[in-house]
């Protein structure tokens, strides 16, 4: 399976898709396999890592079924 997404940027911060978001490029994203259930990003659950590409798109590919959570790595800027 695969779990794939777009990080943009809300201008004006209406959470609605509108022409105020812009693609945010190379923003690390990190992938976590929830193997307890506990909806807590744990540093020994950790998948994988990428980078957003110029149009904010991140893509996690090969994965097996299961729970997984994503967590967008603070980043200054």
């Amino acid at each position: 399976g695969s779990i794939s997404g777009h990080k943009l940027e809300d201008a004006d911060g209406s959470l609605a898709t509108s022409d105020d978001q812009t693609p945010v490029e190379n923003w690390t994203i990190t992938l976590y396999k929830d193997a307890n259930h506990d909806n807590i990003a744990d540093a020994v659950e950790q998948v994988a890592q990428t980078t957003t590409d110029a149009s904010g798109f991140y893509q996690f590919t090969g994965l097996l079924p299961g729970d997984y959570l994503i967590k967008e790595e603070s980043q200054s800027g």
